[in-house]
């Protein structure tokens, strides 16, 4: 959805313009490297393993893509945001911005409020495991996540964010 919406917002149409190929970030790094592909979208938490992996082998290039964010939103809603890839990550030439999206964890209306607090304080609590995991938990925030959701948040959710001073709907 988002490669579709980005490629929409330079004038493209992705069911004329390209072609597809329907690949995992592993399988469409692979292709670029064995020449198979132009290029290809990825969303992930950064790094993405595969793209790390394609890079310390293969000069990349990422394209910026700050143009299109305020294109997609008005179109979609502001559900997009801007994410600065330092040029470190993937051993660019340049810090690149594209659009970034919340991560979402999501549950059903009727989820037990109590049980939706104590998921989102073990998850707080216990960030620096989470680090450990993946690297793309430093990015876990109060501040950020109560931001950009397409859909509402559960009252368990709220409530947790209200007692920590965050929550400001």
């Amino acid at each position: 959805m988002i490669a579709n919406r980005t490629l929409e917002a330079y004038g493209m149409d992705p069911a004329a313009d390209i072609s597809r190929e329907r690949l995992g970030a592993q399988d469409s790094a692979n292709a670029l490297r064995d020449g198979k592909i132009d290029a290809f979208f990825f969303s992930g938490g950064l790094p993405v393993p595969a793209v790390l992996d394609l890079s310390t082998g293969t000069k990349i290039k990422m394209l910026d893509l700050t143009d299109s964010i305020s294109k997609m939103s008005a179109k979609y809603g502001n559900f997009y945001f801007p994410i600065k890839i330092p040029k470190s990550t993937y051993n660019t030439a340049a810090d690149v911005t594209v659009s970034g999206v919340a991560n979402l964890l999501v549950v059903p209306s009727s989820f037990d409020p109590a049980l939706a607090q104590a998921i989102l304080a073990t998850m707080f609590d216990n960030k620096a495991d989470l680090v450990k995991v993946h690297n793309a938990a430093n990015d876990l925030s109060l501040e950020t996540a109560v931001v950009g959701s397409p859909i509402d948040y559960h009252p368990g959710a709220i409530d947790f964010y209200k007692s920590k001073g965050v929550w400001k709907k």
